[in-house]
C-alpha cells in the first residue's frame, strides 16, 4: 500500500511539471512567447478639460492580456514616446498644449511581457478654450532712421498668452498683412520694422493670441511714415 501511495505522488509531480507545460520539439518545457494581436479600434477625442485628449479602443480578447502601453507625441509617422501603461481599454492624456495636434498608438501586453505590434495611428487636437485675450493697448511707433521704425505696446496679462501678431496696412486700413509674430515667455512687446518706403504712410495694429489659438481683435492704429 505504501509503495502505491509513493508511486501516486511521483506520478502527480511528473504530470504537473512535465505533462502540463508547453514543450518545444525537443520536449523541453517553454514559456509563452506569442505576442498578443495588435489592438484595434483606437479613437482619440478632444477632452472636456483644457489640455486633455481621451483615448479608447477595442479590448483584446486573449485570456492572458495584462494591459496596454500608450505612446504619443507631437509628430506622427515615426517613433512616439511612451506615455503610460493601462489595464483598461481607455485613457485620458493630460497636460498637453491646448490647441496642438498629437499622435497616438497603443500596444497590447500579456502576462509573459510579450508586446504586440503598434495599433493604427490616430491624431487629435488637445482641448483648448474659446476665450480670446484682451485687445493689446498702448501702441506707439517711432522712426529710428529713414526706412526703419520701432513699435511698442503694453503687455497683456493673460497667463495663457502665446504671441502677438503685428499687422501692417499700406492702403489706408482697407486690408492688413501679418508682418511679425512676437513669441516667447512672455512674448516681446517691441518690434523693429525695416526696409520701409519713406514716401508711404503705414498703419500698424497689434493682436494677441493665446495657446488655444484664440486671437483678439486688432488694437488701435499707429500711423507713421518712415522718413
Amino acid at each position: 500500500m505504501k509503495l502505491i501511495k509513493n508511486f501516486t505522488v511521483i506520478l502527480f509531480i511528473f504530470l504537473v511539471f512535465f505533462g502540463c507545460a508547453k514543450k518545444d520539439e525537443s520536449g523541453i518545457a517553454q514559456s509563452n512567447i506569442e505576442a498578443p494581436l495588435k489592438p484595434t479600434g483606437l479613437t482619440a477625442l478632444t477632452g472636456s478639460t483644457k489640455g486633455e485628449i481621451n483615448l479608447s479602443w477595442t479590448a483584446n480578447t486573449e485570456n492572458d492580456i495584462l494591459g496596454y502601453n500608450i505612446y504619443g507625441g507631437g509628430q506622427g509617422g515615426g517613433k512616439l514616446d511612451f506615455i503610460a501603461s493601462q489595464s483598461a481599454n481607455n485613457y485620458t492624456v493630460t497636460k498637453l498644449i491646448p490647441g496642438n495636434n498629437y499622435f497616438f498608438k497603443i500596444t497590447a501586453l500579456d502576462n509573459s511581457n510579450n508586446e504586440s505590434e503598434y495599433s493604427d495611428e490616430v491624431i487629435c487636437k488637445a482641448k483648448g478654450d474659446n476665450v480670446a485675450p484682451a485687445i493689446p493697448a498702448g501702441i506707439t511707433a517711432l522712426v529710428v532712421v529713414a526706412g526703419k521704425i520701432n513699435l511698442s505696446w503694453s503687455a497683456n496679462i493673460e497667463p495663457d498668452l502665446a504671441k502677438y501678431n503685428v499687422y501692417r496696412s499700406t492702403n489706408g486700413g482697407a486690408s492688413y498683412d501679418v508682418v511679425r509674430e512676437k513669441i516667447g515667455q512672455p512674448p516681446e512687446t517691441t518690434c523693429v520694422i525695416e526696409g520701409l518706403d519713406t514716401t508711404t504712410y503705414y498703419i500698424f495694429r497689434i493682436s494677441a493670441v493665446d495657446d488655444s489659438d484664440n486671437e483678439s481683435d486688432k488694437g488701435t492704429e499707429a500711423v507713421i511714415r518712415a522718413q
